[in-house]
């Protein structure tokens, strides 16, 4: 019998994208690590509500999130999450996340 779980589906990690107190979707995206740093490594249309080839916004409300709250997997084997709440953007309205370096969005 196939098993009922994907070996790697516990190591996405579910984000819900909110502007402020108000959700405006859910996604996911996954934990890399670097020179002893964690990174939380997502599409660029998570972080920004946005079309990757034409830039125009995906909601018809034109909202951008300026927070993610991660759901992060607390052990192994068990489905329980603590919940991260991530910052976008620094207090000049700066993004605070990388792009890739070749590819970009």
């Amino acid at each position: 019998m196939p098993p009922l779980l994907d070996p790697y589906s516990p190591a996405s990690v579910a984000v819900d994208q909110y502007f402020n107190q108000t959700l405006l979707g859910v996604a996911t995206s996954f934990v890399w690590k670097r020179n002893d740093a964690l990174y939380l490594v997502t599409n660029w249309h998570v972080v920004t509500c946005r079309n990757n080839e034409t830039g125009r916004h995906l909601r018809d409300d034109a909202a951008e999130p300026n927070i993610l709250v991660g759901h992060f997997r607390v052990r192994r084997g068990s489905f329980d999450t603590q919940q991260r709440k991530i910052p976008l953007r620094d207090t000049e309205n700066r993004p605070l996340w990388l792009h890739h370096p070749v590819h970009r969005r």
